[in-house]
């Protein structure tokens, strides 16, 4: 065979060799730490073999870096003493110089080539097929990495020892994302449908968020009297839309003893007694500072619907239920009984045409970004009304604004000690 076209073929198989070591690297290091683990326990002795480099990426990053080395000098060494030769006799006008630009543009060329083919078309296939790349690469590297133990225990010693130097001593760690960066990557995400979007964007925001921000407030509450008798009751529910509902002696929210279930209701048998009697579901209380995350375990774990929310002193300020916490994550919920808010609904919201929001003033602080509307991270209030009273010190009158933030709120309708309805636009 001709020693030209075993030379061109070597420098192939070298270009091929630093392409695979570098589409290696970039793939492993895009996987993430769940992707890695999943992988082990679902394609055997490869994916575990991953998931123990990933794990010593001092050594796994010597490996490859030694791999990508040697095939790029090899490459270039065969391509100067085999390619440039031919090259001469071209540049013989140059005299003592043909040598030296032969191999000047030898190596240009073979620099193309390897960028091209040996770095950037592999990096490229990598990043979309991380885990096929990975996963077929796993044991070849592992094998490179035991036979080169010397090279590489040498290369990360003395990695180690400089990093110490540099302050950066010791394995590197996958550093968990944070919420924001989090979200930022599901934002980014565009294969993501944008429910599941929605859905894992609330589960993500409902972190540290406490009852105190989701709850019924008490005065919202539909409260049925122990005393009432059960067919009345059966109507009650049915006339405010809710398959829930506390029973307490003098309809009293603070002395509640039981929940009434519009399922058992009905039941023939309860029809003559008093919906305090006919009640068997105890009531369930929550300190106001829970996180929602932990409320809605224990109402799962306890097979409850709905729980009082009670603050330090034990006043219940509202009550919370399994679907008022799923709503934060999945958005509204609707079941048989509820029935759709009209636009002038006092419970509804609406966008006014000068660019004016019209809102309840229970409605929740953290919800004001899904309407456009941003105001400090570190407001205590948890409803637009507290919002507006923290910001003047004081219940206002209607017509009295406030600027929080970039936020204007104008209180419209004032009952007593109740915020009704709040105007809000942003600047």
């Amino acid at each position: 065979m001709d020693p030209l076209l075993v030379d061109l073929l070597l420098i192939v198989v070298l270009v091929t060799i630093n392409g695979a070591f570098a589409g290696t690297e970039l793939a492993v290091v895009t996987l993430r730490r769940s992707q890695l683990v999943r992988l082990a326990e679902t394609e055997g002795r490869r994916g575990q073999v991953l998931l123990d480099l990933s794990e010593r990426p001092t050594r796994f990053l010597s490996t490859i870096q030694v791999g990508i080395t040697l095939a790029g000098f090899l490459a270039s060494a065969t391509a100067a003493v085999s390619l440039a030769t031919p090259l001469e006799p071209v540049f013989a006008f140059l005299g003592g110089a043909a040598r030296a630009v032969s191999i000047v543009l030898v190596t240009a060329l073979l620099t193309f080539v390897t960028l091209v083919f040996g770095e950037l078309v592999p990096k490229r296939v990598a990043m979309r097929r991380p885990e096929q790349w990975a996963l077929r690469a796993s044991i070849p590297v592992a094998m490179v990495a035991r036979l080169a133990t010397p090279l590489v225990w040498l290369l990360s010693r003395s990695t180690d020892l400089v990093a110490r130097l540099v302050g950066a001593g010791g394995e590197t760690a996958r550093r968990p994302l944070t919420d924001e960066e989090l979200l930022d990557v599901i934002a980014t995400e565009s294969e993501i449908a944008p429910s599941r979007r929605a859905i894992v964007e609330g589960a993500i925001e409902l972190r540290g968020r406490t009852v105190r921000e989701v709850l019924v407030p008490r005065r919202d509450v539909v409260v049925l009297d122990a005393e009432l008798p059960v067919p009345d009751a059966i109507r009650e529910l049915g006339r405010v839309g809710h398959s829930r509902a506390p029973v307490a002696p003098d309809g009293d929210l603070q002395h509640t003893t039981h929940v009434a279930v519009l399922g058992q209701l009905v039941d023939d048998s309860l029809q003559k007694l008093r919906v305090g009697e006919a009640c068997a579901v105890e009531v369930t209380i929550v300190p106001d500072g829970a996180l929602v995350q932990d409320v809605l375990r224990l109402l799962q774990q306890a097979r409850r619907h709905m729980a009082l929310v009670a603050d330090e002193r034990g006043t219940v300020l509202g009550i919370v239920t399994i679907e008022d916490l799923l709503e934060e994550i999945v958005g509204e919920l609707y079941d048989e009984l509820d029935r759709d808010l009209a636009p002038d609904d006092p419970r509804g919201y609406r966008r006014l045409p000068d660019g004016w929001f019209d809102l309840p003033g229970t409605y929740p602080v953290h919800d004001l970004p899904d309407l456009g509307l941003t105001v400090p991270a570190d407001v205590d209030a948890t409803t637009v009304a507290g919002l507006l009273m923290d910001a003047l010190g004081a219940l206002p009158v209607p017509g009295q604004r406030a600027q929080v933030g970039d936020v204007e709120l104008v209180a419209m309708t004032v009952a007593g000690t109740v915020i009704e309805r709040i105007r809000a636009r942003g600047r």
